[in-house]
């Protein structure tokens, strides 16, 4: 019994997986990018030009 529930599970995770795959490779060809990680890239983004910021800051020896 506990065998084929387990059964169950893992075939049922392999059909979701190749589907969530599916969509994921056809919205990348479509060109299709999530919001959420715009943003995220967009917040990377302004974090690296900060600690440039302080990069450089630190190398002339100045506290701003």
């Amino acid at each position: 019994m506990l065998e084929a529930i387990a059964f169950v599970a893992i075939v049922t995770a392999a059909i979701t997986s190749s589907f969530v795959e599916r969509a994921r490779h056809e919205r990348m060809q479509a060109g299709v990018t999530d919001a959420t990680s715009a943003q995220i890239m967009a917040r990377l983004d302004e974090l690296s030009a900060q600690i440039e910021a302080l990069r450089r800051t630190v190398d002339r020896g100045g506290h701003g």
